[in-house]
């Protein structure tokens, strides 16, 4: 099923605010599925509050190992109101992206979340970790694993030369990535 969303956290006119919500022991496997699969979609529809949620221990499964054109996002962090989202031990496997922040095709907006935060979590055999702009933040890495990737973090720099992006990554092991651009700050 191409462009398959297992989750779409949104807000209406008559919900002004999805928050404060806590998703426990969730699995998403998205693999099977077609190509523009996402685990996780927060704000894609508008700019409503989707703030101070947490997953614990939640996992998405995509279908093909390092970002081929058939894996999918594990959380799409779209909106500007996305503010003070956490996972804690969250792990994700097989994806072309973990965690962006970057609006995808057909947001209604135009540029992602901000203050996301990551607390012992891990992966293996993602394209790429984490993927933000940097009209948001902050953003905190705390602990966890990473394992068999291609890139772990890219920030996007482009755009407001006023506006930098504030990333901080403490006491994680980033082990056995290919490819020398762990790290790509554009």
């Amino acid at each position: 099923v191409n462009g398959f969303v297992a989750w779409d956290l949104t807000t209406s006119s008559t919900a002004a605010s999805s928050s404060n919500l806590l998703f426990e022991n969730c699995v998403v496997s998205m693999s099977g599925l077609g190509t523009g699969t996402v685990g996780w979609r927060l704000s894609h529809d508008r700019d409503g509050d989707v703030s101070a949620n947490t997953w614990t221990s939640c996992k998405v499964n995509g279908k093909t190992a390092l970002g081929a054109s058939e894996a999918g996002i594990g959380w799409a962090a779209e909106g500007p109101n996305v503010l003070q989202n956490q996972w804690i031990g969250c792990f994700c496997t097989n994806l072309a992206t973990k965690v962006t922040n970057v609006p995808i095709s057909g947001s209604a907006n135009s540029y992602g979340g901000g203050s996301l935060f990551f607390y012992g979590d891990g992966g293996a055999y993602n394209a790429k970790e984490f993927q933000f702009n940097r009209k948001a933040g902050p953003f905190s890495v705390i602990g966890g694993r990473w394992e068999h990737g291609t890139n772990f973090l890219s920030v996007d720099n482009t755009g407001d030369p006023n506006l930098t992006a504030n990333v901080t990554i403490q006491n994680g092991n980033i082990a056995s990535f290919t490819g020398d651009t762990q790290f790509n700050f554009l």
